[in-house]
């Protein structure tokens, strides 16, 4: 009996996807603690006495077009927030799984799926807390989740797999609820648009399911830009957090979002981009000799490394530079009424836009001519173009720091695309190992302790 389960228990530890039963123990932990507050609390008792669909109907009239994940956050809560926690946890799981289904192969599946939940905990889940636990991650977590998972028909589709009846059908209702996010909406709109554009060309037909996805997403998007809630909202957001905003052109929204969106990612501490832009300098080097090559490659991880993880250290070494070249970003980005003529303001602007030239340079450096060019640099430039955006919002900062979660995902899933990369070339060993494990264990401690 015992030999049997000790059998039993190898071949589960053998599984390729044991590292996945790993991370679902530990968000099991972790949401153990987690408790509800913030806007959870609201929609945990939107059904005590109401109905579901008049207060959609409300809803969508007077404050948003996110019908779906404000039906799935009235219905979930008012069950239980156990009920929520359960659910959570499967779409931490989801997105573990798609992202391994998406890119791990047979030969290296084990290794991958270890580097998927390090990825995964180095992302800033504590960022998903900011307007409690349970709202932020349905409108951020779980979209992301069903979106991924929605790419795995289309892998199939590309390299002329099989794809069963129910996938399809599963992955078109998961589109409908993941792309009910305004800026997920955008970013899949690009995606699948770019799919189904190549599938064109390559095989000369269309592809229905990219083309039915497709309609989804422009459902969403339409039921997005004709919300007479989202206007409502807007005006009683520039109202009461940015007066000024009406007074930015297109151009000056745009410095806001490029501006905001990079600077968080650049020059402040960021794993996700750290990660990402450490192992695309490693290949790079292990690749290329080229000096210039090499300092293209270098720059990215760098400039995280000066200006973001040690900022605090550069800052007091270095004031002068941090002080008058990299000033504290005000409302309007870097560039307002009060500085447009000051040459200094645009310095900060033009390395971020050399550090992101490079960040694009080095993905071509490594992949090359191929597919997994466009791949990789199609993911940056989505999960930019998702926190650009908000730049054309007055919510950009009262949105705080979830509006970032899809751009992070963008980097973790090249990080994870380029240790597939490191794999194929026998690039891993145990100082990048040992240094991932490294950083998994301090944003494992970070965040539990975040949470309890």
């Amino acid at each position: 009996m015992r030999s049997k389960i000790n059998n039993g228990l190898l071949k589960v530890y053998q599984w390729d996807y044991y590292p996945i039963i790993v991370f679902t123990i530990i968000m099991v932990f972790l949401h153990a603690m987690m408790q509800i507050n913030r806007d959870d609390i609201g929609f945990a008792t939107v059904l005590h006495g109401n109905s579901l669909l008049p207060w959609l109907k409300f809803r969508y009239l007077n404050w948003s077009s996110r019908l779906a994940i404000e039906a799935s956050e009235a219905s979930v809560l008012y069950l239980n927030y156990i009920v929520w926690k359960i659910l959570d946890i499967l779409f931490f799981v989801l997105l573990a799984v798609s992202s391994s289904k998406l890119i791990a192969t047979p030969q290296n599946a084990r290794q991958i799926n270890w580097f998927i939940i390090a990825s995964l905990l180095i992302f800033p889940i504590q960022d998903l807390a900011t307007a409690g636990w349970a709202s932020t991650t349905m409108n951020y977590l779980w979209t992301l989740s069903l979106a991924v998972t929605t790419f795995i028909p289309v892998k199939k589709i590309l390299l002329k797999q099989k794809v069963r009846w129910y996938e399809y059908l599963l992955c078109m209702i998961a589109l409908a609820y993941g792309s009910n996010q305004e800026q997920m909406a955008i970013g899949l709109f690009i995606i699948y648009f770019a799919f189904l554009v190549y599938y064109v060309i390559s095989r000369k037909k269309i592809s229905v399911y990219m083309l039915i996805q497709l309609v989804i997403i422009g459902i969403n998007i339409l039921l997005i830009l004709n919300s007479p809630g989202n206007l409502i909202r807007k005006n009683l957001t520039i109202k009461n957090d940015f007066p000024d905003y009406t007074m930015l052109s297109h151009l000056d929204k745009f410095q806001l979002g490029f501006s905001s969106s990079l600077a968080h990612i650049i020059f402040s501490p960021n794993l996700t981009f750290f990660v990402f832009s450490a192992l695309l300098a490693i290949v790079v080097f292990n690749k290329f000799k080229d000096k210039l090559f090499r300092v293209i490659a270098i720059i990215p991880v760098l400039s995280q490394i000066t200006f973001g993880l040690c900022s605090p250290i550069t800052t007091q070494l270095f004031p002068n530079i941090t002080g008058k070249i990299f000033r504290p970003m005000s409302q309007y980005g870097y560039v307002s009424v009060e500085n447009y003529f000051f040459p200094q303001v645009y310095i900060p602007i033009i390395l971020l836009g050399l550090i992101s030239t490079s960040v694009l340079i080095s993905l071509y450096l490594v992949f090359e001519n191929s597919k997994t060019t466009l791949l990789t640099v199609l993911i940056i430039l989505v999960g930019f173009v998702s926190r650009l955006m908000m730049g054309f919002s007055p919510s950009i900062w009262v949105s705080d720091l979830r509006t970032f979660a899809f751009i992070h995902f963008s980097f973790v899933i090249c990080s994870i695309i380029l240790f597939n990369k490191m794999l194929d070339d026998h690039l891993i060993n145990n100082k990048i190992v040992y240094s991932i494990i490294f950083l998994t264990t301090l944003s494992s401690i970070n965040i539990f302790l975040f949470t309890y």
